[in-house]
């Protein structure tokens, strides 16, 4: 490649940083809530949002109704506006009655600075009428679907070649392109691009003439526009970095996006092509200061001191609930000790729990429970991931039969399975087979589809069975997991949890998951922290190995002695009917039924209460307590239900510290609680621990919801009544769309009046002293920079304990936000 096919560094530099900018998605089979704006985390969130205005066209923020409705009715008081005031710093402030007064006249709609050549020339539309564009992102959104289809689409495009070559061979096949887009002379132009990606990159850049600052802000705008397809290449990127590769496919997919750019800025006049880089020049830039927040001087710096107005409100109720004056409370075993994930749902679970029996202690960590799993069944499939996104897995969990020969036997009858079910699948979309295997095998789905269509299936769905025999090894060599590092992982565990006396009798770990029918997005209602699988897994094999001897042999050398007496089991808590399964309950020695009754007793009057708690966000009010569990049951297995449960709806804060602090605390299901004993972590080992995983995975989950609410048009799944999976497990589209939609669906956020999903930044409140807090963020800079630029907020309970009164405590937060 000579030098003139080489794109400069700078400009390298630019395309590198639009793609970083987009953040990641998962398949759906493994969807897990993502911040979409993980790529732009090295700005300020307001300095961010701002640069999402211009290029795109995208607020972050409620329109001014929300927040004059919230102050109107009380959500938001005086004093909170005052906090959110005095902290603007020297610049001055707009006074109170000024923001209100702005308020009051509505949404400002900044307009979007720059846009696409096919949007910002009117001489390129038909009508002038951006029908262009729109063509433009539909055919590329289209050729993306047939480019990543596996093996759903009834005709596919050649994946032998890289996208852009792949894209850049189909476009010179076609004779279409110029009827297709409504601009003629297009197919002749792209047609003499470079076959190859850095070659044609190498003269797009060089022809469009733009500084590096500018040229990023194109390249983010263009991927902004076509935000779905961006996304999942992204996330194809960030998997092969994360397991040691090299992906560059959405560099590829700006490739074509540039193309089409260059393409029609070439047809331009010259008037036009002037204004077009004026335009991607003032969208480089920024109407923020380095602080991220202006003065307040126009709406959306408003806008933005009223959304902290919102935060801080609900920031006091939380201080108010807490029991921040408790003394601290002499360890006593309890007759029980009951692990959940720390998700927002297991809050509920645990408060009920504790009521229903004064004897059990619950405790709070990452579902996952410290195993960086992946699950190989019987079968070619690939491993499917138990852990957070942000991790590769460590171990393998292989299915056995206990024999190779056993082994191979029911691994040749999954294959051959698989086998049939992608020949029904082949000739279900072929073009002329589809009709032949209606007319033939059409009486044979007929029982199904009366039985599902009447809610008479078997029973829920959901990786609701109970593990088999596993053989666990190391998934870089293969090797098996010794009995070292069962220690080591049974040790990490028990720390990270603050369990490491005190033991109960029984230690119970219940990891969670939904159970439903029918739902492009189930995985979505499962185990964030074991990438939306059902945790029940991770538990049992932590359970089983906390019982093995040589393990609890090896512990006590680490100085964590586990009783005798104790017995770990697993379990697994079912999030739509508040059922709790008890994992191979009949392997329980029999001195330990008595206690295990006693449990279950419990489980069944805290699920009782829990489903009256939730009865009414769930619009089921009025049910007797049999009916309101049927309804529920018939909710896993029903087809057409588009809302079996909230998910983590409302999700606003996160709690590091004891139990003591929040129990018996209604907190509503909206707090992300780990378990955190200040006293036992002197050097900040584990909190760094929480901070470097459970921390940011709750800020994915938070910030993934309020993009849901604030901007469902870009980052929203849109309605699921319109949905169609594509590429069997790549994502949805919503009725004749072509970009796949991201984020959550329109029904896991709003109930058809209202949102179920108020949009705060996650809220962290630490019991710690401050220095360790800071100790902590200095091991993990990526939080640090969550928390510098006001992506969430973050303090130490230890000082919000010297202030009096819940208002002027959360004024603390400020600082630290």
């Amino acid at each position: 490649m000579n030098p003139s096919q080489v794109v400069p560094n700078e400009l390298q530099a630019a395309v590198t940083a639009a793609c970083e900018a987009i953040a990641p998605i998962w398949p759906l089979d493994q969807f897990i809530a993502v911040n979409p704006w993980w790529g732009m985390r090295e700005q300020s969130v307001a300095a961010a949002a701002d640069q999402l205005q211009r290029r795109g066209g995208i607020s972050m923020l409620m329109p001014a109704s929300f927040y004059l409705s919230a102050w109107e009715g009380g959500r938001i008081r005086p004093e909170d506006v005052q906090d959110v005031l005095q902290a603007v710093g020297p610049e001055p402030a707009p006074s109170l009655e000024e923001m209100i007064k702005r308020l009051r006249l509505g949404d400002s709609v900044q307009p979007r600075v720059a846009c696409s050549i096919f949007l910002s020339h009117e001489g390129l539309a038909p009508a002038g009428d951006g029908n262009s564009q729109a063509a433009v992102v539909r055919q590329a959104g289209r050729f993306c679907a047939r480019y990543f289809d596996q093996r759903q689409a009834r005709w596919a495009a050649d994946k032998e070649h890289g996208l852009y070559t792949a894209w850049h061979q189909h476009v010179n096949a076609s004779h279409l392109v110029d009827k297709q887009i409504g601009v003629k002379g297009l197919q002749r132009l792209l047609a003499g691009l470079p076959q190859e990606t850095e070659q044609a990159l190498a003269q797009l850049t060089s022809d469009l003439a733009l500084p590096p600052a500018a040229l990023e802000a194109l390249c983010h705008g263009l991927l902004l526009d076509l935000i779905g397809w961006a996304s999942w290449c992204r996330g194809i990127d960030w998997r092969a970095e994360n397991q040691g590769g090299t992906s560059n496919i959405c560099r590829e997919l700006l490739a074509v996006l540039l193309a089409w750019e260059w393409a029609g800025l070439a047809l331009a006049d010259n008037a036009t092509q002037k204004a077009w880089r004026v335009q991607w020049g003032l969208a480089a830039k920024s109407g923020f200061n380095e602080n991220g927040l202006d003065n307040g001087a126009n709406t959306d710096g408003q806008l933005w001191l009223w959304q902290q107005a919102f935060e801080r409100a609900w920031q006091r109720q939380l201080l108010s609930s807490l029991n921040l004056d408790a003394s601290p409370v002499a360890a006593v075993k309890p007759d029980v000790q009951a692990v959940f994930c720390i998700d927002v749902r297991s809050e509920v679970i645990r408060r009920n729990l504790e009521q229903a029996d004064g004897g059990i202690q619950t405790k709070g960590m990452a579902g996952f429970f410290g195993l960086a799993l992946a699950h190989q069944t019987l079968s070619d499939k690939p491993g499917m991931r138990q852990l957070p996104g942000l991790l590769e897995p460590a171990i393998i969990a292989a299915d056995t039969t206990g024999t190779s020969q056993g082994d191979n036997a029911q691994r040749s009858r999954t294959n051959q399975q698989e086998l049939v079910r992608q020949a029904v699948r082949g000739a279900k979309y072929g073009s002329l087979s589809t009709f032949t295997l209606v007319e033939t095998t059409g009486l044979a789905w007929a029982w199904k589809l009366v039985r599902d269509s009447l809610n008479k299936g078997n029973g829920s769905k959901g990786e609701g069975h109970e593990p088999g025999q596993l053989r666990m090894h190391h998934a870089g060599t293969g090797d098996p997991l010794s009995d070292a590092n069962k220690i080591r992982l049974g040790t990490d565990f028990l720390r990270s949890l603050s369990l490491t006396e005190h033991f109960a009798p029984l230690l119970v770990l219940v990891g969670h998951g939904a159970h439903t029918d029918n739902n492009a997005h189930h995985a979505g209602l499962a185990c964030g922290a074991c990438g939306g699988r059902n945790g029940g897994l991770n538990a049992q094999i932590v359970a089983d190995m906390l019982n093995e001897p040589v393990v609890r042999a090896g512990l006590e050398k680490e100085g964590i002695v586990i009783p005798q007496e104790t017995w770990v089991v697993a379990g697994q808590h079912c999030t739509v009917t508040d059922q709790v399964q008890i994992i191979r309950r009949n392997a329980l020695p029999s001195s330990h039924r008595g206690v295990m009754s006693r449990f279950e007793n419990a489980l069944s009057i805290a699920g009782t209460s829990m489903r009256r708690e939730r009865a009414t966000p769930l619009q089921l009010n009025g049910l007797g307590d049999n009916a309101l569990l049927a309804e529920l049951q018939r909710r896993t297995r029903n087809w057409a239900e588009v809302r079996p449960e909230w998910g983590l709806a409302n999700n606003a804060a996160m709690l590091i510290g004891n139990r003591t602090l929040s129990r018996g605390c209604d907190l509503g299901g909206r707090v992300f609680m780990h378990d955190y004993d200040p006293e036992a972590d002197e050097d900040g080992n584990v909190l760094t621990t929480i901070f470097g995983g459970p921390v940011v995975v709750a800020s994915w989950i938070n910030l993934q919801y309020f993009a849901s609410v604030t901007a469902p048009e870009t980052y929203g799944a849109g309605n699921k009544l319109l949905h169609s999976v594509i590429g069997g497990n790549v994502g949805v589209i919503e009725g004749d769309g072509s970009d796949l939609r991201i984020g959550l669906p329109w029904q896991s956020v709003h109930d058809g009046k209202n949102w179920r999903h108020e949009p705060m930044r996650l809220t962290v409140l630490i019991d710690a002293p401050q220095e360790r807090i800071d100790l902590a963020l200095e091991c993990t800079p990526a939080l640090a920079t969550l928390v510098k630029n006001q992506w969430l907020s973050m303090t130490s309970l230890q000082l919000i304990k010297r202030t009096r009164g819940a208002s002027s405590a959360s004024a603390q937060l400020t600082v630290a936000g």
